[in-house]
């Protein structure tokens, strides 16, 4: 439900951007405020609650502050966002070694993890951290999509080993497509893996990146991926990949043929005018 902020509301937003643990102090000794939310409803305001305002200013010390005087790790913003979903989005460690890591979970059922690990520089830190303190890596969002598929998804070989090693996830889990995080590994490169029993050897990921992919599926092959699980389309994995293959295969054929019938139009509308001239 929609609020107005009232001044002293106000006054302590301010209080918290000016990083001033003493001026929060003031204006929450000063004032009636009351920090207890009610953690049933999200906020739709313009501005953050001043817990989140502190998480974004990762520090630790006002959030420490704040929840002594009865602010919530359950406080909600739009799309139903917690105090862990904005620290993990906002790369706030310190924040994080400060609230322990429950699997809240967003509108979507998104987790913090899902935050960390769901951005196109992922937070190696914070994925390092959450995992640290016991989040689970085989919650699944809405759409059935755990953090390996995300990860897998970017390509970030570190992080996937770093989710099977610590966070025990799980190498099969199907998403709402029933793929599995090989089936999204080897779509990253279908037709270098349509091998029916494809042989994986060690590689220097950063000095081959073009070969992310097969080192992907390395990784997971050793944590007890199954080659021979379905999605809801394709027999197995392998059977994934040749289609994958068919497809680009038959895409830059598409592509190739448009620009030759592109230069076949253009060199006769150049040749018409050269006739009109003359």
């Amino acid at each position: 439900m929609r609020r107005v902020w009232s001044f002293g509301e106000k006054v302590l937003s301010a209080s918290i951007r000016s990083r001033s643990e003493a001026a929060v102090s003031f204006v929450l000794d000063t004032s009636e405020l009351r920090l207890a939310p009610d953690t049933t409803s999200i906020n739709t305001h313009y501005e953050d609650l001043p817990l989140f305002q502190a998480v974004a200013h990762d520090n630790a010390e006002i959030v420490e502050l704040l929840l002594s005087r009865g602010a919530s790790l359950r406080e909600r913003k739009a799309l139903g966002h917690t105090v862990l979903h904005a620290a993990a989005e906002q790369n706030a460690q310190h924040v994080l070694d400060l609230i322990r890591a429950e699997d809240l979970k967003d509108e979507q059922a998104n987790t913090a993890l899902h935050y960390a690990v769901d951005y196109n520089r992922v937070k190696v830190n914070i994925t390092a951290q959450l995992l640290a303190v016991g989040a689970n890596a085989n919650v699944t969002n809405s759409r059935l999509v755990a953090p390996l598929h995300l990860v897998v998804r970017r390509g970030r070989v570190d992080i996937t080993r770093m989710l099977l090693v610590n966070g025990q996830a799980s190498s099969n889990q199907k998403d709402y497509n029933g793929n599995t995080p090989l089936h999204d590994a080897v779509a990253l490169d279908g037709a270098r893996l349509a091998d029916e029993n494809p042989r994986i050897e060690a590689l220097n990921v950063e000095e081959q990146p073009e070969r992310t992919h097969v080192a992907l599926v390395d990784v997971l092959l050793s944590h007890g991926a199954d080659g021979n699980l379905q999605n809801d389309t394709f027999p197995t994995a392998l059977g994934y990949s040749r289609w994958i293959r068919t497809y680009r295969c038959r895409a830059a054929s598409t592509r190739s043929r448009r620009a030759q019938d592109k230069q076949i139009r253009s060199g006769a509308a150049s040749c018409s005018r050269c006739v009109r001239r003359e």
